[in-house]
Protein backbone atom coordinates (compact mmCIF):
# COMPACT_ATOMS: atom_id res chain seq x y z
CA UNK A 1 0.00 0.00 0.00
CA UNK A 2 1.47 3.34 -1.07
CA UNK A 3 2.41 5.73 1.67
CA UNK A 4 0.48 9.00 1.86
CA UNK A 5 2.80 11.85 0.79
CA UNK A 6 3.55 14.28 3.61
CA UNK A 7 5.37 17.58 3.24
CA UNK A 8 6.18 19.94 6.11
CA UNK A 9 7.48 23.25 4.78
CA UNK A 10 8.83 26.23 6.74
CA UNK A 11 9.41 29.64 5.10
CA UNK A 12 10.43 31.61 8.23
CA UNK A 13 8.20 34.64 7.75
CA UNK A 14 8.68 35.62 11.41
CA UNK A 15 7.57 32.18 12.55
CA UNK A 16 8.90 28.65 13.01
CA UNK A 17 5.55 27.16 11.98
CA UNK A 18 4.76 25.28 8.80
CA UNK A 19 3.07 27.07 5.94
CA UNK A 20 -0.59 26.40 5.22
CA UNK A 21 -1.80 23.76 4.42
CA UNK A 22 1.11 21.58 5.59
CA UNK A 23 0.01 21.69 9.24
CA UNK A 24 3.15 20.09 10.67
CA UNK A 25 4.81 20.58 14.06
CA UNK A 26 6.56 23.84 14.87
CA UNK A 27 10.33 23.86 14.70
CA UNK A 28 12.00 24.27 18.10
CA UNK A 29 15.26 26.16 18.82
CA UNK A 30 17.64 23.82 20.69
CA UNK A 31 20.99 24.44 22.31
CA UNK A 32 24.13 22.68 21.09
CA UNK A 33 25.62 19.94 23.27
CA UNK A 34 29.34 20.20 22.51
CA UNK A 35 31.18 21.67 25.50
CA UNK A 36 33.84 23.07 23.19
CA UNK A 37 31.23 25.62 22.03
CA UNK A 38 30.28 26.87 25.47
CA UNK A 39 32.67 29.86 25.68
CA UNK A 40 30.99 31.40 22.63
CA UNK A 41 27.43 30.37 23.38
CA UNK A 42 24.93 33.07 22.39
CA UNK A 43 22.39 34.25 24.94
CA UNK A 44 19.49 33.75 22.55
CA UNK A 45 18.72 31.01 20.07
CA UNK A 46 18.32 33.19 17.00
CA UNK A 47 16.27 35.93 15.39
CA UNK A 48 14.29 36.86 12.31
CA UNK A 49 16.27 39.23 10.13
CA UNK A 50 16.16 40.61 6.60
CA UNK A 51 18.43 39.28 3.87
CA UNK A 52 18.54 39.58 0.09
CA UNK A 53 17.37 36.50 -1.75
CA UNK A 54 19.05 36.51 -5.19
CA UNK A 55 16.44 34.43 -6.99
CA UNK A 56 13.78 37.01 -6.18
CA UNK A 57 16.04 40.05 -6.10
CA UNK A 58 14.33 41.32 -2.96
CA UNK A 59 14.94 41.55 0.76
CA UNK A 60 12.88 39.10 2.76
CA UNK A 61 12.54 37.98 6.36
CA UNK A 62 14.66 34.91 7.14
CA UNK A 63 15.70 33.07 10.30
CA UNK A 64 19.26 33.31 11.65
CA UNK A 65 20.39 30.73 14.22
CA UNK A 66 23.03 31.88 16.66
CA UNK A 67 26.21 29.86 17.28
CA UNK A 68 25.63 26.82 19.52
CA UNK A 69 21.91 26.88 18.70
CA UNK A 70 20.05 24.85 16.11
CA UNK A 71 16.55 23.76 15.09
CA UNK A 72 14.69 20.58 16.03
CA UNK A 73 12.13 18.90 13.77
CA UNK A 74 10.05 16.58 16.00
CA UNK A 75 9.42 13.89 13.32
CA UNK A 76 6.41 12.67 15.30
CA UNK A 77 4.69 11.43 12.12
CA UNK A 78 7.76 9.56 10.89
CA UNK A 79 8.21 11.79 7.84
CA UNK A 80 11.98 11.26 7.99
CA UNK A 81 12.67 7.52 8.02
CA UNK A 82 14.42 5.53 5.27
CA UNK A 83 12.83 7.27 2.28
CA UNK A 84 12.76 11.01 2.61
CA UNK A 85 13.68 14.43 1.23
CA UNK A 86 15.18 17.25 3.29
CA UNK A 87 15.61 20.62 1.56
CA UNK A 88 17.29 23.74 2.94
CA UNK A 89 17.53 27.12 1.25
CA UNK A 90 20.24 28.81 3.26
CA UNK A 91 23.31 31.01 3.33
CA UNK A 92 25.96 29.90 5.83
CA UNK A 93 27.33 32.92 7.69
CA UNK A 94 29.74 31.02 9.98
CA UNK A 95 31.21 27.63 8.95
CA UNK A 96 33.16 27.27 12.23
CA UNK A 97 36.72 25.97 12.30
CA UNK A 98 36.53 22.34 11.13
CA UNK A 99 33.09 20.75 10.90
CA UNK A 100 29.65 22.38 10.67
CA UNK A 101 26.83 19.91 11.20
CA UNK A 102 24.00 20.30 8.67
CA UNK A 103 21.71 17.37 9.59
CA UNK A 104 21.80 15.04 12.60
CA UNK A 105 19.53 11.96 12.45
CA UNK A 106 20.77 10.52 15.80
CA UNK A 107 19.04 12.95 18.19
CA UNK A 108 22.47 14.06 19.41
CA UNK A 109 23.84 10.68 20.52
CA UNK A 110 26.28 10.00 17.63
CA UNK A 111 28.58 11.85 15.24
CA UNK A 112 26.94 10.26 12.19
CA UNK A 113 25.47 13.00 10.03
CA UNK A 114 25.95 15.34 7.09
CA UNK A 115 28.45 18.20 7.49
CA UNK A 116 30.26 21.09 5.86
CA UNK A 117 33.99 20.73 6.48
CA UNK A 118 37.43 22.05 5.57
CA UNK A 119 39.12 19.16 7.38
CA UNK A 120 41.76 17.35 5.35
CA UNK A 121 42.02 20.25 2.90
CA UNK A 122 45.02 22.53 2.67
CA UNK A 123 44.49 25.51 5.00
CA UNK A 124 43.44 28.26 4.85
CA UNK A 125 40.18 27.03 3.34
CA UNK A 126 37.66 29.75 2.63
CA UNK A 127 35.34 27.29 0.93
CA UNK A 128 33.93 24.09 2.38
CA UNK A 129 33.31 20.50 1.30
CA UNK A 130 30.24 18.30 1.78
CA UNK A 131 31.00 15.48 4.22
CA UNK A 132 29.07 12.30 5.08
CA UNK A 133 30.70 11.60 8.44
CA UNK A 134 32.42 9.25 9.06
CA UNK A 135 32.60 8.25 5.41
CA UNK A 136 34.38 11.26 3.92
CA UNK A 137 33.86 14.13 1.50
CA UNK A 138 31.70 13.83 -1.61
CA UNK A 139 31.19 16.05 -4.63
CA UNK A 140 33.33 19.01 -5.71
CA UNK A 141 35.67 19.84 -2.81
CA UNK A 142 35.94 22.60 -1.70
CA UNK A 143 32.81 24.27 -3.10
CA UNK A 144 30.55 26.09 -0.63
CA UNK A 145 31.17 29.69 0.53
CA UNK A 146 29.58 32.11 3.01
CA UNK A 147 28.33 34.61 0.42
CA UNK A 148 26.00 32.41 -1.61
CA UNK A 149 22.46 31.20 -1.11
CA UNK A 150 22.10 27.48 -1.87
CA UNK A 151 19.10 25.20 -2.15
CA UNK A 152 20.45 21.93 -0.72
CA UNK A 153 18.38 18.84 -1.36
CA UNK A 154 19.11 15.50 0.36
CA UNK A 155 16.74 12.85 -1.01
CA UNK A 156 16.98 9.12 -0.14
CA UNK A 157 15.32 6.15 -1.86
CA UNK A 158 15.28 3.11 0.43
CA UNK A 159 14.71 0.80 -2.54
CA UNK A 160 18.11 1.76 -3.99
CA UNK A 161 19.74 2.88 -0.69
CA UNK A 162 20.98 5.89 -2.66
CA UNK A 163 21.04 9.48 -1.40
CA UNK A 164 21.06 12.09 -4.17
CA UNK A 165 22.37 15.53 -3.24
CA UNK A 166 21.33 18.53 -5.34
CA UNK A 167 22.76 22.05 -5.16
CA UNK A 168 20.05 24.37 -6.44
CA UNK A 169 18.52 22.35 -9.33
CA UNK A 170 21.65 20.40 -10.33
CA UNK A 171 22.78 17.00 -9.11
CA UNK A 172 25.90 17.62 -7.00
CA UNK A 173 26.76 14.06 -5.93
CA UNK A 174 25.23 10.74 -4.87
CA UNK A 175 26.00 8.57 -1.86
CA UNK A 176 25.37 4.82 -1.43
CA UNK A 177 23.85 4.46 2.05
CA UNK A 178 23.58 0.68 2.08
CA UNK A 179 24.50 0.67 5.78
CA UNK A 180 21.51 2.93 6.67
CA UNK A 181 23.80 5.47 8.35
CA UNK A 182 21.73 8.50 7.38
CA UNK A 183 18.13 7.57 8.12
CA UNK A 184 15.53 8.69 10.64
CA UNK A 185 13.10 6.97 12.95
CA UNK A 186 9.53 7.93 13.74
CA UNK A 187 9.45 9.91 16.96
CA UNK A 188 13.23 10.61 16.90
CA UNK A 189 13.86 14.32 16.23
CA UNK A 190 16.00 15.51 13.34
CA UNK A 191 18.34 18.41 14.16
CA UNK A 192 19.54 21.14 11.81
CA UNK A 193 22.81 23.00 12.54
CA UNK A 194 23.18 21.58 16.05
CA UNK A 195 26.11 19.55 17.36
CA UNK A 196 26.20 16.54 19.67
CA UNK A 197 28.51 16.21 22.73
CA UNK A 198 30.88 13.83 20.91
CA UNK A 199 33.95 15.22 19.17
CA UNK A 200 37.16 17.17 19.65
CA UNK A 201 35.93 20.61 18.52
CA UNK A 202 32.82 22.77 18.31
CA UNK A 203 30.85 21.61 15.29
CA UNK A 204 28.02 24.18 15.31
CA UNK A 205 27.51 26.80 12.65
CA UNK A 206 25.40 29.84 11.83
CA UNK A 207 23.19 30.37 8.81
CA UNK A 208 20.29 32.36 7.41
CA UNK A 209 17.35 30.08 6.57
CA UNK A 210 14.68 31.06 4.04
CA UNK A 211 13.19 27.61 3.37
CA UNK A 212 13.23 24.22 5.09
CA UNK A 213 11.20 21.19 4.01
CA UNK A 214 10.79 17.60 5.25
CA UNK A 215 8.97 15.04 3.09
CA UNK A 216 8.43 11.28 3.27
CA UNK A 217 9.09 10.61 -0.42
CA UNK A 218 12.04 10.51 -2.81
CA UNK A 219 12.39 13.57 -5.09
CA UNK A 220 13.34 13.39 -8.74
CA UNK A 221 15.35 16.11 -10.46
CA UNK A 222 12.12 17.58 -11.88
CA UNK A 223 10.72 17.73 -8.33
CA UNK A 224 13.84 19.58 -7.18
CA UNK A 225 13.71 21.97 -10.14
CA UNK A 226 10.09 22.80 -9.38
CA UNK A 227 10.97 23.78 -5.81
CA UNK A 228 14.07 25.70 -6.91
CA UNK A 229 12.25 27.70 -9.58
CA UNK A 230 9.51 28.62 -7.12
CA UNK A 231 11.57 28.99 -3.95
CA UNK A 232 10.66 32.68 -3.74
CA UNK A 233 7.71 32.85 -6.14
CA UNK A 234 5.66 30.50 -3.96
CA UNK A 235 4.28 33.18 -1.69
CA UNK A 236 3.83 32.71 2.00
CA UNK A 237 0.17 32.84 3.00
CA UNK A 238 0.84 36.15 4.76
CA UNK A 239 2.78 37.73 1.90
CA UNK A 240 1.86 41.22 0.70
CA UNK A 241 3.37 44.05 -1.32
CA UNK A 242 3.13 47.82 -1.29
CA UNK A 243 3.92 50.60 -3.74
CA UNK A 244 5.84 52.77 -3.61
CA UNK A 245 8.38 51.34 -1.15
CA UNK A 246 9.55 54.85 -0.26
CA UNK A 247 7.13 57.73 -0.07
CA UNK A 248 6.54 61.12 1.48
CA UNK A 249 4.67 62.02 4.60
CA UNK A 250 0.99 62.37 3.75
CA UNK A 251 1.28 60.59 0.41
CA UNK A 252 -0.79 57.46 -0.25
CA UNK A 253 0.59 53.94 -0.72
CA UNK A 254 -1.27 50.93 -2.09
CA UNK A 255 -1.02 47.66 -0.13
CA UNK A 256 -1.98 44.39 -1.84
CA UNK A 257 -2.25 40.91 -0.35
CA UNK A 258 -0.13 38.49 -2.45
CA UNK A 259 -0.53 35.31 -0.43
CA UNK A 260 -1.83 32.01 -1.72
CA UNK A 261 -5.10 31.90 0.21
CA UNK A 262 -7.92 31.77 -2.38
CA UNK A 263 -10.22 34.79 -2.40
CA UNK A 264 -13.26 32.57 -1.78
CA UNK A 265 -11.72 30.92 1.32
CA UNK A 266 -13.46 32.53 4.32
CA UNK A 267 -11.85 30.35 7.00
CA UNK A 268 -9.07 32.92 7.58
CA UNK A 269 -9.21 36.24 9.44
CA UNK A 270 -6.90 39.07 8.33
CA UNK A 271 -5.64 41.59 10.92
CA UNK A 272 -3.37 44.47 9.88
CA UNK A 273 -1.25 46.82 11.97
CA UNK A 274 -0.17 50.01 10.18
CA UNK A 275 2.25 51.39 12.80
CA UNK A 276 0.39 54.68 13.11
CA UNK A 277 -0.78 54.82 9.49
CA UNK A 278 -4.12 56.25 8.43
CA UNK A 279 -6.47 53.89 6.58
CA UNK A 280 -7.99 55.84 3.72
CA UNK A 281 -9.75 52.84 2.20
CA UNK A 282 -9.74 49.06 2.36
CA UNK A 283 -10.66 46.16 4.63
CA UNK A 284 -10.14 42.41 5.14
CA UNK A 285 -7.39 41.13 2.86
CA UNK A 286 -7.34 44.48 1.00
CA UNK A 287 -6.29 46.19 -1.12
CA UNK A 288 -5.68 49.17 1.19
CA UNK A 289 -4.78 52.80 0.67
CA UNK A 290 -2.66 54.07 3.59
CA UNK A 291 -0.79 57.25 4.51
CA UNK A 292 1.44 58.30 7.42
CA UNK A 293 1.89 61.71 9.05
CA UNK A 294 5.39 61.15 10.46
CA UNK A 295 8.73 60.34 8.87
CA UNK A 296 10.87 57.26 9.49
CA UNK A 297 10.63 53.50 9.03
CA UNK A 298 7.16 52.07 9.56
CA UNK A 299 6.33 48.38 10.07
CA UNK A 300 3.34 46.96 8.23
CA UNK A 301 2.22 43.78 10.01
CA UNK A 302 -0.25 41.18 8.74
CA UNK A 303 -1.57 38.48 11.09
CA UNK A 304 -3.71 35.72 9.61
CA UNK A 305 -5.61 33.36 11.92
CA UNK A 306 -7.77 30.35 11.25
CA UNK A 307 -7.26 28.00 8.34
CA UNK A 308 -6.54 24.29 8.47
CA UNK A 309 -3.52 24.55 10.81
CA UNK A 310 -5.11 27.05 13.22
CA UNK A 311 -1.75 28.82 13.43
CA UNK A 312 -1.27 32.57 13.51
CA UNK A 313 0.69 33.45 10.39
CA UNK A 314 2.58 36.73 10.60
CA UNK A 315 4.48 38.81 8.11
CA UNK A 316 6.14 42.18 8.73
CA UNK A 317 7.46 44.51 6.06
CA UNK A 318 8.99 47.93 6.39
CA UNK A 319 8.29 51.12 4.48
CA UNK A 320 10.36 54.30 4.58
CA UNK A 321 8.62 57.65 4.99
CA UNK A 322 10.72 60.58 3.78
CA UNK A 323 10.70 63.76 5.85
CA UNK A 324 9.78 66.32 3.26
CA UNK A 325 11.52 69.63 2.70
CA UNK A 326 8.85 72.23 3.31
CA UNK A 327 8.60 75.76 1.92
CA UNK A 328 5.94 78.46 1.81
CA UNK A 329 5.05 81.15 -0.69
CA UNK A 330 2.70 84.07 0.01
CA UNK A 331 1.43 85.47 -3.28
CA UNK A 332 -1.20 88.03 -4.27
CA UNK A 333 -2.70 88.16 -7.75
CA UNK A 334 -5.36 90.29 -9.43
CA UNK A 335 -8.89 89.05 -9.93
CA UNK A 336 -9.16 87.28 -13.26
CA UNK A 337 -5.53 86.09 -13.37
CA UNK A 338 -3.96 82.82 -12.15
CA UNK A 339 -0.85 81.69 -10.26
CA UNK A 340 0.44 78.19 -11.14
CA UNK A 341 -3.05 77.24 -12.20
CA UNK A 342 -4.83 78.59 -9.10
CA UNK A 343 -7.38 81.42 -9.47
CA UNK A 344 -9.08 81.61 -6.04
CA UNK A 345 -7.80 82.72 -2.64
CA UNK A 346 -6.76 79.77 -0.46
CA UNK A 347 -3.93 77.55 0.74
CA UNK A 348 -2.55 74.99 -1.72
CA UNK A 349 0.04 72.21 -1.10
CA UNK A 350 2.28 71.05 -3.95
CA UNK A 351 4.36 67.83 -3.97
CA UNK A 352 7.60 67.51 -5.93
CA UNK A 353 8.55 63.94 -6.79
CA UNK A 354 11.79 62.13 -7.45
CA UNK A 355 12.30 58.57 -8.66
CA UNK A 356 11.60 57.26 -5.15
CA UNK A 357 8.58 59.46 -4.47
CA UNK A 358 8.23 63.06 -3.44
CA UNK A 359 11.02 64.82 -1.56
CA UNK A 360 9.58 68.27 -0.89
CA UNK A 361 6.34 70.16 -0.44
CA UNK A 362 5.51 73.79 -1.02
CA UNK A 363 2.57 75.56 0.58
CA UNK A 364 1.16 78.42 -1.47
CA UNK A 365 -0.92 80.96 0.42
CA UNK A 366 -2.72 82.73 -2.40
CA UNK A 367 -4.64 85.99 -2.06
CA UNK A 368 -6.75 87.18 -4.99
CA UNK A 369 -7.26 90.94 -4.97
CA UNK A 370 -10.96 91.67 -5.58
CA UNK A 371 -12.14 93.00 -8.88
CA UNK A 372 -12.23 96.83 -9.09
CA UNK A 373 -16.38 97.02 -9.37
CA UNK A 374 -16.40 98.86 -5.61
CA UNK A 375 -19.94 98.69 -4.23
CA UNK A 376 -21.49 101.26 -1.90
CA UNK A 377 -24.70 99.31 -1.53
CA UNK A 378 -28.31 99.98 -2.50
CA UNK A 379 -29.62 102.03 0.47
CA UNK A 380 -30.55 105.46 -0.89
CA UNK A 381 -32.84 106.69 1.91
CA UNK A 382 -31.61 107.89 5.29
CA UNK A 383 -34.07 107.98 8.17
CA UNK A 384 -33.97 111.10 10.31
CA UNK A 385 -31.65 110.69 13.29
CA UNK A 386 -30.13 107.50 11.93
CA UNK A 387 -26.93 106.62 10.01
CA UNK A 388 -25.77 104.37 7.18
CA UNK A 389 -22.34 102.67 6.96
CA UNK A 390 -20.87 102.57 3.44
CA UNK A 391 -18.39 99.68 2.84
CA UNK A 392 -16.97 99.42 -0.71
CA UNK A 393 -15.10 96.09 -0.18
CA UNK A 394 -11.58 94.91 0.70
CA UNK A 395 -8.83 96.99 -0.97
CA UNK A 396 -5.38 98.33 -0.14
CA UNK A 397 -6.37 102.04 0.13
CA UNK A 398 -9.47 104.28 0.22
CA UNK A 399 -10.07 107.96 -0.50
CA UNK A 400 -13.56 109.37 0.26
CA UNK A 401 -15.08 112.58 -1.03
CA UNK A 402 -14.03 114.48 2.11
CA UNK A 403 -10.45 113.14 2.19
CA UNK A 404 -11.12 110.29 4.67
CA UNK A 405 -8.97 107.20 4.11
CA UNK A 406 -10.84 104.66 6.26
CA UNK A 407 -12.18 101.43 4.80
CA UNK A 408 -15.76 102.43 5.75
CA UNK A 409 -17.69 105.71 5.86
CA UNK A 410 -20.57 106.58 8.22
CA UNK A 411 -23.31 108.69 6.59
CA UNK A 412 -25.46 110.83 8.95
CA UNK A 413 -26.86 113.36 6.47
CA UNK A 414 -28.36 113.25 3.02
CA UNK A 415 -26.02 114.09 0.14
CA UNK A 416 -23.66 112.73 -2.50
CA UNK A 417 -20.90 110.36 -1.41
CA UNK A 418 -18.03 108.81 -3.41
CA UNK A 419 -14.87 106.77 -2.90
CA UNK A 420 -11.74 105.91 -4.86
CA UNK A 421 -10.22 102.53 -4.02
CA UNK A 422 -6.86 101.04 -5.04
CA UNK A 423 -4.88 97.80 -4.89
CA UNK A 424 -2.00 96.31 -6.87
CA UNK A 425 -4.35 95.83 -9.77
CA UNK A 426 -5.26 99.55 -10.16
CA UNK A 427 -7.87 102.10 -9.00
CA UNK A 428 -11.65 102.46 -9.35
CA UNK A 429 -14.47 104.80 -8.23
CA UNK A 430 -17.99 104.42 -6.85
CA UNK A 431 -20.65 106.99 -5.89
CA UNK A 432 -24.12 107.04 -4.28
CA UNK A 433 -26.81 109.67 -3.64
CA UNK A 434 -28.44 109.51 -0.19
CA UNK A 435 -31.84 111.19 0.36
CA UNK A 436 -33.56 111.99 3.66
CA UNK A 437 -36.74 110.02 4.36
CA UNK A 438 -39.47 109.80 6.99
CA UNK A 439 -38.92 106.33 8.42
CA UNK A 440 -41.29 106.41 11.38
CA UNK A 441 -43.07 103.09 11.78
CA UNK A 442 -46.87 103.41 11.41
CA UNK A 443 -49.68 100.88 11.68
CA UNK A 444 -53.31 101.60 10.59
CA UNK A 445 -56.05 101.76 13.26
CA UNK A 446 -58.52 99.78 11.14
CA UNK A 447 -58.78 97.58 8.06
CA UNK A 448 -61.60 95.94 6.09
CA UNK A 449 -60.83 92.54 4.51
CA UNK A 450 -64.04 92.52 2.43
CA UNK A 451 -62.32 91.89 -0.93
CA UNK A 452 -63.05 95.36 -2.34
CA UNK A 453 -59.34 95.89 -2.93
CA UNK A 454 -58.99 98.62 -0.25
CA UNK A 455 -57.36 98.11 3.18
CA UNK A 456 -57.49 94.31 2.79
CA UNK A 457 -54.66 93.49 5.26
CA UNK A 458 -53.30 94.81 8.52
CA UNK A 459 -49.56 95.50 8.29
CA UNK A 460 -46.94 98.19 8.76
CA UNK A 461 -47.78 101.16 6.56
CA UNK A 462 -44.31 102.73 6.25
CA UNK A 463 -41.66 100.26 5.17
CA UNK A 464 -38.16 100.98 6.44
CA UNK A 465 -34.81 99.19 6.32
CA UNK A 466 -35.28 96.95 9.34
CA UNK A 467 -32.63 94.55 10.68
CA UNK A 468 -35.20 92.65 12.78
CA UNK A 469 -39.04 92.62 12.73
CA UNK A 470 -41.84 90.71 14.46
CA UNK A 471 -45.62 91.39 14.47
CA UNK A 472 -48.26 89.43 16.42
CA UNK A 473 -52.06 89.91 16.66
CA UNK A 474 -54.22 88.65 19.58
CA UNK A 475 -57.99 88.42 20.16
CA UNK A 476 -59.66 89.70 23.29
CA UNK A 477 -59.07 86.35 25.01
CA UNK A 478 -55.29 86.63 24.59
CA UNK A 479 -55.13 83.99 21.89
CA UNK A 480 -52.49 84.62 19.22
CA UNK A 481 -54.22 84.54 15.85
CA UNK A 482 -51.46 85.91 13.57
CA UNK A 483 -47.68 86.40 13.52
CA UNK A 484 -44.99 87.24 10.96
CA UNK A 485 -41.36 88.26 10.67
CA UNK A 486 -41.79 89.90 7.26
CA UNK A 487 -42.84 93.60 7.14
CA UNK A 488 -44.42 93.00 3.74
CA UNK A 489 -46.75 90.28 5.09
CA UNK A 490 -50.04 91.41 6.68
CA UNK A 491 -53.00 89.85 8.52
CA UNK A 492 -55.95 89.11 6.21
CA UNK A 493 -58.57 88.77 8.96
CA UNK A 494 -58.53 84.96 9.02
CA UNK A 495 -57.40 82.45 11.65
CA UNK A 496 -56.64 78.86 10.73
CA UNK A 497 -58.42 79.42 7.41
CA UNK A 498 -61.61 80.72 9.05
CA UNK A 499 -62.96 84.28 8.97
CA UNK A 500 -62.84 85.99 12.40
CA UNK A 501 -65.55 88.23 13.73
CA UNK A 502 -65.38 92.04 13.33
CA UNK A 503 -64.13 93.82 16.41
CA UNK A 504 -61.09 95.17 18.21
CA UNK A 505 -57.82 93.19 18.18
CA UNK A 506 -54.55 93.81 20.01
CA UNK A 507 -51.15 93.87 18.20
CA UNK A 508 -47.51 93.93 19.33
CA UNK A 509 -44.46 94.71 17.17
CA UNK A 510 -40.75 94.18 18.06
CA UNK A 511 -38.12 95.63 15.72
CA UNK A 512 -34.49 96.71 15.33
CA UNK A 513 -33.20 98.94 12.57
CA UNK A 514 -29.55 97.88 13.08
CA UNK A 515 -27.80 95.01 14.79
CA UNK A 516 -26.23 97.37 17.31
CA UNK A 517 -29.34 99.09 18.66
CA UNK A 518 -31.66 97.55 21.30
CA UNK A 519 -35.05 96.02 20.43
CA UNK A 520 -37.91 98.50 20.27
CA UNK A 521 -41.52 97.58 21.09
CA UNK A 522 -44.72 99.01 19.65
CA UNK A 523 -48.26 97.97 20.58
CA UNK A 524 -51.78 99.05 19.87
CA UNK A 525 -55.24 98.00 18.71
CA UNK A 526 -56.82 97.61 15.33
CA UNK A 527 -60.50 97.46 14.37
CA UNK A 528 -61.51 94.77 11.90
CA UNK A 529 -64.46 95.94 9.78
CA UNK A 530 -66.48 93.63 7.53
Amino acid sequence: MAQTPIRHTYRFYNTLSTTELDCGPDLTPVKGLNLECQPSTAATSGSFISDNLPLAGINRTVYHNNLNWGLRYANTEGVIEKTYTVQLYLRVTNFNSYYTRIIDFSNGVADDGIYFTNYNTPPPATNRCLNFYPNGNFGVCPFFDSNTWYLLTFTRNDLTKKIDIYVNDQLFTSYNDSADFYVGTKGKPVHIFRDDPVGFACEDGEANFAYLSFTNFYSTQSDVSLVYNNINASANTADFSFTPVTTCIGQNILVNYNGNIPSNDTSYAFTWNWDGGNVISGGGRGPFTISWNAAGSKNITLNITGGACLNTITNIKQISLVDTVKSEADTTICFGSTYEGYAASGTYVQYFKTASGCDSTRTIKLTVSPALNPNLGSINNLCSGESIVLSPGNYDSYLWQDGSTQNIYTVKNAGAYSVTVANKCGTANAAIQISEANCKLYFPSAFSPNKDGLNETFKISTLSNLFEYYLAVYNRYGQKIFETKKPSTGWDGNFNGNVVQPGVYIWFCNYKKTSAEPVKILKGTVVLIR
